[in-house]
Parts: C-alpha cells; structure tokens; sequence
C-alpha cells in the first residue's frame, strides 16, 4: 500500500487565533499480488486488505504529511500522537481491512484533541444506513418506525449505547466534549460509518435491542444505500443489493432533480440490479 501521490486539503478560519483544518487523502499503490488500479482511501469502493508493512506506510505517510501542516506540530508532532502511532503498529495483524485502517488513522488523528482534525468515511460507506429511523432524548436513542415506534434502543449487537458512545470518542478528535456528543446523538438514523467508529461490526447486518412493554425484543437489521439531491427532502433512492431492488422516492420533481436520477440509473447498472420499484407520493 505504498503511497504514490497525496493531496493536502487546508481550510482557515479567524477567530481569536488562527485554526487550520487538515483532510488527508491516502493513496494506496498497487502492489506486485494485486492486479488493481491506484485508488484513494477515502474513494475506496470496496473493504479490501492490506498487509502489515502497507498498512505501517499509510500512517507514517499521514504523520509525515500533517505535520507539515497542523498547528501542533510547529515545533514537533505531539507526543501523545506518536505514542499512539506506537501503539497502533504493535496491535497490527499481518493483515488489515479498509474500514480498520481507518479507523486506526481516526485514533490516532484523534490524539490531537482539536475540532479540526478529522478523517472522512471511504466512499464505500458514505451512503450507506441501517433502516431504521431514530430520534434522541437525553442520550437515549427511541425509534420511530412502525414495529417498534417509541421503543428505546438500549444496544447495538448487545453492546450498549453508553459503550459505542465510548468507542466512537475514541476515534473523534475533540477539546470539548459537546463536540463529540452532538456528532454521536444528534441523529435521525444511524450511519454505517458512525457504528463502525464506535466498536460495530458494519460487515454484516446488526441486531438491535429494543426496549418495550413486553420486555427486550433483538431485532437485525441491513444496512441500505442512500443518495439524497442536495436539499436532502425531495427526491431519495435506496439500493438493496441482497434484494436485487432499487427504489425510488419522489415527493415532488423538477429539473433539478435530473442528477440524481441520473445517479440511481447509474447505480442499478453498477450493482447489477434487475427490479425498480417508484414511489411516487
């Protein structure tokens, strides 16, 4: 996974001091074993894996490229960033998947404690969601669907909503903790990135406790794929590949709207998908 080219991307913003904001893009060189193209991390269309020495390249190629440009790293890359870099290189295996490469860049990003710096989910995750739709009260999590609606959603595959909160901070780079929470629980469904930052595995379909009347009901549900225009209200799609299905929302359609049906045409291609269903409201 040697890294061939990079692109540092720096936005600035003035307050009281100057805050620099870094995104990383990692590119992973094709190896002799693999037949294929160049592909950017953060555009990885699939969970591939990688051995261990690409995997050691990848994060000394993203301390090298930060700290050329983080504010904390003026005079050195802060210890507590190398010690977890450390740590991260001790606990490899000899190999290791996308979203875990990931996820090891997220903590150790994590150890510079500021609100501007962050890693983005790979594009294989980026519209990806458990079907379910939720809302917050307290740090609580209840849902809004049908079958459960109102029931409280007490764990994750059996881990509880106090432990992934955990995880996921662990991942998160932050100075307050308002910074993290609101990322966390200010949600109306539960992204596939998100769960996988907090300690869930996203590989497969994944149980959820509810908490109702007649006591706890586990309930498994998929992950879908889901592309909204920009405004994010008017027109949607979902894939759902094990399904072979294709379905699209429309609550109301203009020209505007072409780019997105576009896209949805474009996807049932890639994914080989032999039936659309248009919901047209």
């Amino acid at each position: 996974m040697k890294i061939k080219k990079h692109t540092v991307i720096g936005s600035l913003a003035l307050s009281c001091l100057l805050a620099i904001s870094i995104g990383i893009v990692i590119k992973h060189k094709t190896s002799t074993t693999r037949k294929t193209e160049n592909v950017k991390l953060i555009e990885s269309e699939k969970n591939e894996l990688f051995n261990k020495q690409q995997v050691i390249e990848d994060i000394d190629f993203a301390l090298n490229t930060i700290k050329n440009y983080h504010i904390s790293c003026i005079k050195e890359v802060p210890q507590e960033v190398l010690q977890q870099k450390d740590i991260e290189i001790a606990n490899l295996q000899e190999t290791t998947s996308t979203i875990e490469v990931w996820k090891i860049l997220s903590r150790i990003f994590a150890k510079f404690h500021d609100v501007h710096t962050t890693t983005c989910y790979p594009e294989f995750l980026r519209h990806k969601m458990l079907s379910l739709k939720i809302h917050n009260v307290n740090n609580r999590f209840f849902c809004d669907d049908d079958n459960y609606k109102g029931a409280e959603i007490i764990a994750i595959n059996k881990i509880r909503i106090a432990d992934l909160y955990k995880s996921f901070k662990k991942h998160f780079s932050f100075s307050i903790e308002e910074w993290p929470h609101g990322n966390f629980f200010d949600r109306t469904f539960f992204p596939a990135g998100l769960l996988a930052l907090s300690n869930v595995d996203i590989t497969q379909p994944v149980e959820i406790s509810f908490k109702t009347n007649q006591g706890v009901i586990e309930q498994k549900y998929r992950f879908y794929e889901q592309k909204l225009v920009e405004d994010g209200s008017l027109v949607s799609y979902l894939i759902d590949e094990e399904k072979n299905l294709g379905i699209f929302h429309i609550g109301d359609f203009d020209q505007s709207c072409d780019k997105i049906v576009n896209h949805f045409f474009a996807d049932i291609e890639k994914n080989n998908i032999k039936n659309i269903v248009i919901d047209w409201r």
